[in-house]
């Protein structure tokens, strides 16, 4: 099954990354509520609703009973408690989507569980929400260098699955804090955000999202997207978007002439 590359869905984000290629390991980073997990979904809606190819979602901080609402919104633009997922009516009930709630993954489980649904269910695309809630022993005692080795780990265990399998992986990654304060209302960059560092190792792209608080319209967000090769940034380049609260979702913007 030659689906690649996958569209997001987003023309102003595809123009950028050409879509999603086989064996591509993407990080969705942002702070928390920015719209890590709607971006997230909406990509997995568009590629297993739109598109019909098989995807699976990996939820560690939202049940399937939420993912399921949030796909409604995005679906009807309102949940609609009639519409279960059996019912006939329902594309989600014959979409190739599947959703795994385990909360707590540990990596081989992880791996395990994504081979067996490429194998099984044919799927070309995995999304994980979110980095931060994969499980590790002790992490609590652990120091902040220990934490920093445990994620450089994390992600190079992803990027192999990535690779072995030929499927591109998606994860969102939380960002508690940046390594400098911003002043004013200016967009962050990729240089202000911690751990960046081992995003650019591990990653072949970063797609980082910041939305204004500040501004008139709060909903109105940046959407930065940096390439990497071997390391070391090949390429960065920004697209808008809004946030769009009936669907918990996301639209392009486009730039006025």
């Amino acid at each position: 099954m030659n689906c690649y590359p996958i569209p997001s869905g987003f023309s102003s984000l595809d123009r950028i990354t050409g879509g999603l290629h086989p064996s591509e390991f993407v990080v969705i980073a942002g702070k928390p509520a920015v719209g890590k997990t709607a971006l997230a979904l909406d990509i997995a809606y568009n590629t297993a609703v739109n598109c019909n190819i098989p995807v699976a979602f990996f939820s560690m901080e939202m049940p399937v009973i939420s993912i399921t609402k949030r796909l409604s919104l995005l679906m009807n633009g309102k949940y609609d408690v009639s519409l279960q997922l059996e019912s006939e009516l329902n594309p989600l009930a014959h979409a190739p989507l599947y959703i795994d709630d385990t909360q707590g993954l540990r990596v081989p489980d992880f791996r395990s569980k994504a081979e067996h649904l490429i194998e099984q269910k044919n799927v070309r695309l995995l999304i994980i929400d979110y980095l931060q809630l994969f499980s590790y022993r002790d992490r609590n005692n652990l120091t902040i260098e220990e934490v920093k080795e445990k994620l450089d780990i994390l992600l190079q265990s992803l990027k192999n699955l990535a690779v072995s399998t030929g499927v591109p992986i998606i994860v969102c990654s939380q960002l508690s804090r940046f390594e400098s304060k911003k002043i004013g209302d200016n967009w962050p960059r990729f240089s202000d955000l911690y751990d960046y560092d081992l995003f650019r190792k591990n990653a072949d792209s970063l797609i980082f999202i910041h939305r204004r608080w500040t501004s008139e319209d709060s909903n109105e967000t940046k959407i930065t997207v940096g390439k990497f090769r071997d390391g070391e940034v090949a390429d960065i380049q920004e697209a808008n978007m809004k946030f769009q609260e009936n669907t918990v979702g996301f639209t392009d913007v486009k730039k006025s002439e």
